[in-house]
């Protein structure tokens, strides 16, 4: 039978012996409960709240062990009896008046295999102190109450129990409230209550953290020296080839400069081999990195540090490793910061400088245009300076472009933008030109190739396709010059282009002036009400101006005649059913008053329509 309060009293033995307490022949202190409230307090000033938790929990898991160990129960009463006593045990002792309100327990044999038990305590010690010190806590802080009921209930049924609070009067509840599970039951929720078990002691930590400030002491010397030498590299006037072999050198980390194409600018410790299967193992087109990401590739792992100028991400550093692990190590974050911020400040010099040469080349290409040079040998004087041989033949070609929108700031700041990526595309290229503006239009002069006009063209259309992707909703033109001899002679060569860019639509973008034939010197001879003259006589009833059906009509034929009578090019190129654009050539043979497959009558209607194209009369 359970044995009274009363008897539980009696059997706690509190005697008093030569002036000290004793409980069962224990010797015990009385202190009182705002000693403790003290130690809390200095615990938190002087270890930290974290290592208190750890602390106080320890503490009253070794009360709790010790009391079931020292008071045990009658060894008749059953294991749920024997555990009913822990509540009353922990109020006799003073800690807390508790009571119980549901206890589950399950055995298998001798082995607990569930247990549940749940109970309220009321006048915490533990509470009043920390509020009266700290105030009303946002958590519950009754770590030795529940410390002490997991150590007394671990030892008296020999499994591993965890109690845990879900309210608190510390947190501003009326009274405390708690829950007992064995550890298998808790799941994750018990980590942090087994944790407390598994801290160092302080003496240990501090020694660990002792070693680790001297750990983190070399490597920022390491790291400091690292980056005195990639400063010095940029002193002494060196590019990013030199800073990647200081870094290779110094950390034997595979290192990689990439600009915002993710093309290849340096890299050292990678072989070509190594770098081509990473370039084809990384899809940019699935990663976003805005800050330093770790990438898995078939090799390994890749740490990518973007390189930010001018709050514009213009290059991507990056780090290789055979394990994923050496990324973790706080020193090679900041030794892939540190390449990072010297490589923005050697892209910018580089910007800088390759601004200023390109500005002063457009201002010299304005004045060749603009025949300021009576001598040719003036303008190859000049042009030597900036290692530009204009004794060579030349092509002019003219970049045009037109927005969806009429939008002034956005055209200046697009039209920036066209330039820029124009003088890079032919820096990367390593073509000698010379770039300049003129309204919504960029100005290009190459010297000739080596392979001669076709490579002028196929620099042009790679050019198109580079400038399309800045934005797919804008259209772009290219016109270029015949190959011109004299530099005295530009401004015809200009005219020439210009009138290429002209005659170019959406169809084909790149037009040179050869391809013309007889109308490109028509559109350089004549005036452009001449030029209008002309075609509205062959156009005739055809030629409709501000009608836009007869627009329609005329931008149709255009097609048609440019493919060669080929109805299932025309009508893909147009977007309009083969039986649509049959009725639109029935229609214009009608009003024309001709056939379409006269070869001659074909040439003067689409002469004409190009003079109609050059003048702005027809935009295809």
């Amino acid at each position: 039978m359970m044995e009274t309060t009363q008897s539980l009293v009696q059997t706690l033995n509190l005697t008093c012996r030569e002036g000290l307490v004793y409980t069962d022949e224990v010797r015990s202190l009385l202190i009182p409960a705002e000693a403790f409230g003290t130690l809390r307090k200095d615990l938190i000033k002087n270890i930290g709240i974290e290592r208190m938790r750890a602390f106080l929990f320890r503490y009253g898991w070794n009360l709790g062990r010790q009391d079931a160990e020292q008071a045990p129960p009658e060894p008749s009463s059953s294991l749920k009896e024997k555990v009913s006593y822990g509540p009353v045990v922990h109020s006799l002792k003073g800690h807390v008046q508790a009571s119980l309100r549901s206890l589950d327990i399950t055995e298998e044999g001798s082995k607990v295999t569930h247990f549940y038990m749940e109970g309220t305590w009321k006048y915490s010690y533990e509470a009043v102190e920390h509020v009266k010190n700290f105030g009303l806590s946002d958590h519950p802080i009754c770590y030795t109450l529940t410390g002490y009921a997991s150590g007394y209930i671990s030892k008296l049924i020999g499994e591993t129990v965890i109690f845990k609070e879900t309210a608190c009067a510390g947190a501003g509840a009326e009274e405390c409230q708690w829950v007992g599970r064995l550890v298998s039951e808790w799941g994750d929720a018990a980590d942090e209550q087994l944790s407390y078990f598994e801290e160092l002691p302080i003496l240990q930590e501090l020694e660990h953290t002792h070693q680790h400030l001297i750990e983190e002491k070399n490597n920022l010397a390491k790291v400091t020296a690292v980056h005195e030498m990639l400063t010095e590299e940029i002193v002494k006037g060196n590019h990013l080839d030199s800073i990647v072999r200081v870094m290779y050198e110094q950390t034997g980390i595979p290192v990689l400069i990439e600009n915002s194409y993710h093309e290849p600018l340096a890299y050292e410790g990678l072989s070509q081999e190594r770098l081509k299967q990473e370039m084809q193992d990384t899809d940019w087109s699935k990663q976003s990195i805005y800050k330093t990401k770790a990438i898995e590739t078939k090799a390994g792992t890749r740490l990518v540090k973007p390189v930010s100028l001018q709050g514009e991400i213009v290059a991507y550093c990056s780090f290789f490793f055979e394990e994923r692990k050496l990324i973790n190590s706080q020193i090679v974050s900041m030794f892939i910061e540190k390449l990072s911020s010297v490589c923005s400040l050697v892209l910018l010099n580089e910007k800088t400088k390759f601004e200023e040469a390109e500005r002063m080349k457009g201002r010299f290409l304005e004045e060749i245009l603009n025949k300021k040079y009576d001598e040719k040998k003036d303008i190859l004087k000049r042009a030597g300076f900036i290692s530009l041989d204009l004794s060579k033949p030349y092509y002019i070609c003219v970049v045009q472009y037109k927005l969806p929108e009429h939008n002034t700031e956005r055209e200046l700041a697009f039209h920036d933008i066209v330039l820029k990526e124009t003088s890079t595309y032919f820096r990367n290229e390593k073509v000698d030109t010379l770039i300049g503006q003129r309204c919504s239009s960029i100005i290009v002069l190459i010297t000739e190739p080596e392979q001669g006009e076709q490579a002028v063209t196929d620099l042009c259309w790679a050019l198109l396709n580079k400038l399309e992707s800045i934005d797919g909703q804008v259209d772009f033109q290219v016109g270029i010059s015949l190959k011109s001899d004299n530099i005295i002679q530009s401004a015809e060569a200009y005219k020439e282009a210009l009138t290429a860019s002209r005659i170019a639509s959406r169809n084909l973008p790149v037009v040179t002036f050869e391809s013309l034939g007889i109308v490109g010197l028509l559109a350089n001879d004549y005036h452009e009400k001449e030029l209008e003259k002309l075609a509205k006589s062959t156009l005739g009833p055809l030629y409709g101006e501000g009608d836009e059906k007869k627009i329609e009509l005329l931008k149709t034929l255009y097609v048609f005649l440019l493919n060669g009578g080929n109805h299932e090019q025309t009508s893909e190129d147009i977007g309009l059913s083969i039986s649509g654009l049959r009725y639109r050539i029935s229609k214009i043979t009608s009003i024309l008053q001709c056939s379409l497959r006269d070869a001659e009558e074909n040439f003067h209607l689409l002469l004409a329509l190009k003079a109609l194209k050059f003048t702005g009369k027809l935009d295809v």
